[in-house]
């Protein structure tokens, strides 16, 4: 296969295969980590009403609230947002 073939339409875009919120993602995350929601407040240093907020998806986190969830749940900070 040569540079050619590889820029042309040889790659396809993936495929989305779920739909969930920022917040179902958050809660996910979470989850796997095996952290409680208070849990998570306390490693992260945001506010649990905030945390149950951003989870319910009644609140969108803001870009310095997501990269500190991403440090403390090991993940990108794009698997925390859609």
């Amino acid at each position: 296969m040569t540079t050619k073939d590889i820029n042309s339409n040889a790659f396809r875009p993936a495929k989305k295969r779920l739909d969930i919120s920022s917040g179902e993602s958050l809660r996910i995350m979470r989850e796997l980590n095996e952290l409680s929601q208070l849990q998570l407040a306390d490693l992260s240093g945001i506010q649990l009403s905030v945390l149950q907020e951003i989870e319910c998806d009644r609140l969108e986190a803001d870009s310095t609230q997501i990269a500190t969830l991403a440090r403390v749940l090991h993940c990108p900070p794009s698997a925390l947002i859609n």
